[in-house]
């Protein structure tokens, strides 16, 4: 980046190593500047909107997400993931749950989209659906849907 500034590879690269070595604030500087330089990138538009979202600051995390999806709806995974995390921390459970729907269409390989699908039926009182949803992430080794599976469903904690 000393001799490229404006390399977004590297700064998504040193973006990503900021991100798991727990540097958050120095992530979220380099996303930024990679947005600055690419504002279409939906991997760095679902990045900024992770990071919303991990500061509580759904309402901008939201309109991150929108544009993200504006740009890629068919197989934006992870922006119909994020986006139903926050509403499903913002109680919203059936829209929650449309998203949930969407992230397992395009990949029914993510066993959190199954827990998280669960957790809301189960906020609406749907255990039957609740239990399926925990059973298929449990099976996909989801340790707290083997968890609530085995609580609720195996053992009839409702």
């Amino acid at each position: 980046l000393r001799d490229v500034p404006n390399d977004i590879y590297a700064l998504m690269g040193r973006a990503a190593v900021y991100r798991e070595i727990g540097m958050m604030n120095e992530h979220k500087q380099d996303v930024d500047a990679a947005l600055m330089i690419d504002g279409n990138s939906v991997t760095l538009l679902n990045d900024k909107a992770k990071y919303l979202e991990s500061d509580k600051d759904y309402a901008k995390s939201l309109a991150v997400l929108k544009k993200s999806l504006k740009i890629n709806s068919k197989d934006n995974a992870e922006a119909y993931y994020t986006r139903g995390w926050i509403y499903a921390n913002q109680g919203r459970f059936k829209e929650a749950i449309q998203d949930f729907d969407k992230v397992i269409a395009i990949d029914y390989t993510l066993a959190k989209a199954y827990y998280t699908r669960g957790i809301c039926h189960m906020e609406l009182g749907d255990t039957d659906d609740a239990c399926r949803n925990f059973e298929i992430a449990k099976n996909m080794g989801h340790v707290k849907a083997e968890y609530l599976h085995h609580l609720n469903c195996e053992f009839g904690a409702w």
